[in-house]
């Protein structure tokens, strides 16, 4: 019982810590920050729910409100603007973009931190947490710094542009600008969400000592290595991104919580959490603060494990001693072993049984778990990773894997024992550190498996000699204890990332685990009460799942509706997020389904960045001319033809690519226009998202000395009068995203 407390309070704990603290009122004390004075730039930058796609009158007039919101702080606005391309493999992206930048002197000609956010956001929606909150937040922390003086390191202010279109602004700055090279470090703001704990989720390899002066910052965290780890393995970037790649040491701060509303309409001022908003620039400030009095010495550094412990205080090791560590928990539990054989009476057979029984209590309940999301999915019962309402979701899935534990622990778990079990669970723990420690990025998540295996086997030792129940059921506890403060935070920011796939059929089995040693108890049928509760709790909330709506006006379903229009036909494409792999004709809104027939899915034939495959029906042709491209010089060049080219938007379109080229180089455009110079850019494709109106001319290298095919298309945000039947028939329960509805015209035209 006294086991079973102590995990409860660290539960309740460990859930009450991850919410972020309270917004700090605007007449709060002058060096603090406030994030209800963070809302009162917020509201000045986003006005209306006019999304601020780059090269838009909203995203002017955020700019405008940047630069008037810094003069009235009394710094100069710097406008860097200038033209930038970047692109990956065989794709380019080419825009204008107009960076905001300021200055804060410092008292030393050192490096400079530089705190950076972007101000542009996706076409779909206003983008007031992704990301005018950390432009925001970032005017309230320079606010503070005015009023602290200046400090030892100078203090760059970067509102990028273009962060949605490909990491543009940042790029440009960081390539272009003078004062990039003395940059020594940056602070990233970001979201991708509109609620949560503000999480610190990427830093650069060699981070050990920023970790260390993170710590030293004084600031609540909430933060794991873990995270610094997913985030290695995911192909997603953002602006510290650009930074990280060139060798600049940073630090990544977002909130992920409210996934529905990230790039969608619903990503407005009155959805931004003020405690979310408040723990970010608190956090930011502090570690200004921090960095800008000293930054850590140059030079080569190993990585840091760390992990915030119930957001009092960061735990932190080097990553070259986790092999050590683990060898050395391993040794000391397998010394566990040989003295609880000679003085506990534990022997081969109760020890083998503990091996099996912890195989039996992981494989039964990850398996099970697998099927069931599995079945869920085909089913219809998860349509999304992310669905309105996951409460009942999770406690079913917690519940039926407590069950498979306390059923196991309770019919097989006295013949080995609890401090069996612990023991056993502290092995596989310690062997699973080392294993991870010996990999150069995953060893950031050895210290999950280790510390409850530390715990484990020096408890075990210390209760090898006692004779009293209560010290070895307290000792057999130690795994469970150690780990729910460390993975509880994880599994939620996991989940909160992710959603429901198959990692929640790993890691909700591994966070029940170490509480497998809690259900060896010996007694009668009332030993039986813990499961027969779970399986009652269990079958309610699956039957409460399975009637909860997946999708809701305040969580719609993505579904973004695309006229696509070429030298072929003319079709309506329903386009639904990569997360959703196996979209079919059943997955749209049933009015939708009624009010065309649709197919599919087939794969997109061109370029749009938020989905691979689409489902399509039949639409009427309209009255839309393609992109134009006018020839005005073309040369021979060996075994290659140079055309000088006019690339225009006939309709106005803002945003034009082309495919089936060598490469290019910029020829002539508004000023100013300097990219590239005269060396070519390789690759088969080109987007350019500022399109001018008079166009932009360029050099187009193409393959062979014959005529060659290029596809055109242009892209605009808004779907003909045609299709509006299907905007009412797509419901409040259903909403664009990324890009949103849009219309996108395509031609091929023979060079």
């Amino acid at each position: 019982m006294a086991a079973l407390v102590l995990a409860a309070a660290l539960l309740a704990g460990s859930a009450w810590r991850l919410h972020p603290p309270a917004a700090l009122p605007a007449d709060a004390a002058a060096g603090r920050f406030s994030a209800q004075r963070a809302l009162g730039h917020l509201r000045a930058l986003v006005p209306d729910a006019a999304p601020r796609p780059m090269g838009s009158d909203a995203h002017a007039r955020s700019r405008a409100a940047l630069g008037a919101a810094l003069r009235t702080l009394g710094l100069e606005a710097e406008l860097q603007d200038t033209w930038t391309q970047r692109g990956g493999p065989g794709w380019t992206t080419l825009a204008r973009v107009q960076n905001v930048l300021a200055r804060l002197p410092g008292r030393e000609d050192l490096p400079a931190i530089l705190l950076l956010a972007h101000y542009d956001s996706v076409p779909a929606g206003p983008g007031a947490s992704d990301d005018a909150a950390g432009c925001a937040a970032l005017l309230e922390v320079v606010r503070a710094l005015r009023h602290d003086g200046p400090r030892r390191h100078p203090i760059l202010v970067l509102f990028a542009d273009g962060e949605e279109m490909g990491l543009l602004g940042a790029h440009a700055f960081a390539t272009g600008h003078p004062a990039a090279r003395s940059v020594g470090c940056v602070i990233n703001l970001e979201a991708r969400g509109t609620t949560g704990a503000s999480v610190m989720f990427e830093t650069g390899r060699g981070n050990a000592p920023w970790i260390a002066a993170l710590a030293d910052a004084g600031a609540r965290l909430t933060t794991n290595s873990v995270g610094v780890l997913a985030y290695r393995l995911m192909p997603n970037d953002t602006d510290l991104s650009v930074f990280l790649d060139l060798g600049v040491p940073g630090f990544n701060f977002a909130w992920i919580g409210g996934y529905a509303r990230y790039h969608t309409p619903l990503d407005t001022v009155e959805s931004v959490d003020p405690a979310s908003l408040q723990q970010q620039g608190s956090a930011a400030l502090a570690l200004a603060r921090r960095l800008a009095d000293g930054l850590p010495a140059p030079g080569a550094h190993g990585d840091a494990v760390f992990s915030d412990i119930l957001g009092l205080g960061l735990l932190r090791l080097p990553a070259s001693a986790m092999v050590p560590l683990a060898g050395a928990t391993l040794a000391l539990l397998l010394a566990w072993f040989v003295l609880a054989w000679r003085q506990a009476g534990i022997t081969i057979g109760r020890i083998a049984g503990g091996v099996l029984l912890w195989l039996a209590a992981l494989g039964t309940s990850a398996l099970a778990l697998f099927v069931l999301l599995r079945a869920q999915h085909y089913g219809g019962a998860m349509p999304t990773p992310f669905p309105a309402s996951a409460f009942a979701a999770w406690l079913a899935l917690l519940g039926s894997t407590a069950l498979l534990h306390t059923l196991a622990g309770i019919l097989l778990g006295p013949r080995c024992g609890a401090a069996v079990l612990a023991g056993v669970h502290g092995v596989a723990g310690a062997a699973l550190a080392l294993g991870l420690g010996l990999q150069e990025d995953y060893v950031l998540a050895s210290h999950l498996p280790l510390l409850p295996a530390m715990a484990a086997a020096l408890s075990l030792l210390l209760a090898v000699r006692s004779r009293t129940p209560c010290v070895w059921w307290l000792a057999a506890a130690a795994p469970a204890l150690v780990a729910i403060p460390l993975w509880l935070p994880v599994a939620v920011l996991v989940h909160e990332g992710l959603g429901f796939g198959v990692h929640t059929a790993v890691l909700v089995p591994w966070l029940l685990l170490p509480c497998l040693p809690l259900w060896a108890v010996r007694g009668g049928p009332a030993r039986f009460a813990i499961p027969g509760a779970l399986c009652l709790v269990t079958m309610a909330a699956g039957i409460a799942w399975l009637h909860t709506p997946h999708f809701t006006p305040q969580a719609p379903q993505r579904l973004a509706l695309v006229h696509v229009q070429d030298d072929a036909a003319a079709r309506i494409e329903a386009h639904m997020p990569l997360l959703v792999p196996h979209a079919s004709p059943g997955s749209l809104p049933y009015e939708l389904r009624r009010a065309r027939r649709f197919t599919g899915p087939e794969p997109v034939q061109y370029p749009l960045w938020w989905t691979r495959r689409a489902l399509t029906a039949p639409a009427q042709r309209e009255d839309l001319p393609p992109p134009r491209l006018e020839i005005l010089e073309a040369r021979v060049e060996g075994v290659r033809r140079v055309v000088r080219v006019r690339l225009r938007s006939e309709r106005g379109a803002g945003y034009a690519g082309l495919r089936g080229i060598q490469g290019f180089r910029v020829a002539a455009g508004p000023a100013p226009l300097e990219v590239g110079g005269a060396a070519w850019t390789l690759g088969s494709g080109l987007a350019c998202t500022t399109l001018p109106p008079e166009g932009l001319t360029l050099e187009l290298l193409l393959p062979g000395t014959e005529p060659a095919e290029l596809v055109l298309h242009d892209l605009s945000v808004g779907l003909p009068g045609q299709h509006h039947d299907l905007l009412a028939a797509r419901g409040d329960r259903a909403g664009t995203f990324q890009w949103g509805d849009a219309v996108l015209v395509a031609t091929r035209v023979r060079l």
